[in-house]
């Protein structure tokens, strides 16, 4: 088995229980079979990109989700980056009030 279909088959399972759906739900969802779902979880079968965007769809997350994951390290640099950019959003808003004070 190829060792992408397997990380993103182990993806796709935990974003489907992080959903609180079974096998046949998501089928139904994103208009696959069961059959189709449980070869994709397990590594057995290669996404087409059809396939990818049914899937996020259903799920509703995006590519990049499914494909690498919702890792620590992504969370991280997430949440980094978040705080970066309300920090400088603070000081834009503090270099404002500081222009309109001197009118």
């Amino acid at each position: 088995m190829d060792k992408l279909n397997e990380q993103v088959g182990e993806n796709l399972k935990a974003a489907r229980i992080g959903k609180g759906l079974k096998q046949e739900q998501l089928a139904e969802m994103a208009g696959l079979s069961t059959n189709h779902i449980s070869k994709l979880e397990t590594g057995k079968s290669g996404l087409q990109l059809k396939t990818v965007i049914q899937l996020c769809d259903a799920l509703d997350m995006s590519i990049d989700e499914l494909v690498f994951g919702e890792t620590d390290e992504l969370l991280r640099n997430k949440n980094t980056f978040d705080k970066a950019k309300r920090h400088m959003m603070a000081q834009q808003l503090r270099e404002m009030l500081k222009i309109l004070e001197e009118d």
